[in-house]
């Protein structure tokens, strides 16, 4: 069961299971399946309404706004919002209305769950330059809401100017509000983005991509495909998503992606280390942390993407201004003192692991 939860599977494992297979599972175990998809359930469709809600406020706020992931996608895929085991709403802002956007939250009964009020201004500005988001929970909903400036952290992946943005933007309507989200070529781009960033440490994200290439790679053109993933530095991420999802689930591997995935040396090291990491448990040591920052390299085709990836690691984050507090004319100092805060964060955790 903690595994299922921890890979956010148990409403697909506990659909398949209700079956023919129902007599063979222990009813303890069935019982707590039952309890905790229940519990998704509810949450799931409090989701849904709340980004129903707060869409139709910026909307006539005059406010672009863009479901990504989220209630929506699970409609889409599974009929069902609660099959996407999601813990916040991700809604994307253009850079030039976070102020405002922000100002509707803070109205909405919203409050940060991470950025201090108490940071100073450079703290603010190095935070929006190399992160992406905003993370929020309700007063009185505790919902959890992350407003995006940028899809990553690295403004080098997925890369979308605001006219390409518009012409891969679709709406769909969800409990009255017309919601603005990508369309399915550009949604598998993102997913196969977001599960190559995170190391693909949920299996469910690998589930939402075999499920939207099940259902659509007949209609896509998968040189066009890979042709705007190339645009927008995400043609390796790409690759990944397909061929594991392929791997490990069976879903379609359509052949130009098979070919382009079998010329790539630097993917087929990736696929062999993601399908490794699956295997085993996730290490917290210096080797683990080479591997990742290696596989981060490797996701990207040009120079200056992988030096920007490198170079990130090394800018002052909010957990070193929670550690150490200075005033902005000494803001330089966090970038002397950040290798030793993060050798103590790292003792820290070591610690606590046992």
């Amino acid at each position: 069961m903690t595994l299922l939860v921890e890979h956010r599977l148990s409403w697909t494992v506990a659909r398949y299971l209700s079956g023919a297979y129902s007599g063979q599972i222990p009813a303890s175990f069935q019982k707590r399946l039952r309890a905790h998809r229940e519990y998704r359930t509810r949450r799931a469709l409090a989701h849904a309404a709340e980004l129903a809600r707060l869409m139709k406020i910026f909307y006539a706020e005059g406010i672009f706004a863009l479901s990504i992931k989220g209630p929506l996608l699970s409609l889409q895929l599974f009929g069902d919002v609660a099959a996407r085991a999601g813990k916040d709403l991700d809604i994307f802002i253009k850079p030039q209305d976070i102020e405002r956007a922000h100002k509707i939250l803070w109205r909405e009964s919203y409050r940060f769950a991470e950025h201090d009020a108490s940071w100073t201004p450079k703290q603010i500005a190095s935070y929006r330059r190399w992160s992406k988001d905003y993370a929020y929970v309700g007063l009185h909903n505790r919902v959890c809401i992350e407003l995006h400036w940028r899809f990553f952290k690295n403004p080098h992946v997925f890369t979308l100017t605001e006219q390409g943005l518009e012409g891969c933007v679709v709406k769909t309507q969800v409990l009255g509000a017309a919601i603005c989200h990508f369309d399915w070529e550009t949604n598998l781009i993102y997913l196969c983005c977001h599960g190559a960033v995170h190391t693909w440490t949920r299996l469910f994200w690998l589930v939402d991509i075999a499920t939207l290439m099940t259902k659509h790679t007949s209609v896509f053109d998968w040189n066009a495909v890979m042709d705007k993933a190339n645009t927008r530095d995400a043609r390796r991420a790409l690759l990944e998503g397909v061929v594991l999802a392929a791997t490990l689930l069976g879903s379609p591997l359509p052949e130009p992606i098979e070919q382009a995935a079998k010329s790539d040396g630097a993917l087929q090291w990736r696929l062999r280390t993601s399908l490794r990491k699956m295997e085993a448990l996730p290490r917290f040591d210096v080797v683990g942390g080479l591997i990742l920052a290696r596989r981060t390299l490797k996701m990207h085709s040009t120079s200056k993407h992988k030096i920007f990836s490198a170079t990130r690691y090394w800018h002052p984050s909010f957990e070193d201004w929670d550690m150490v507090r200075l005033p902005d004319r000494f803001f330089g100092l966090y970038y002397v003192l950040r290798p030793f805060l993060a050798t103590i964060r790292y003792c820290r955790r070591k610690w606590r692991r046992g």
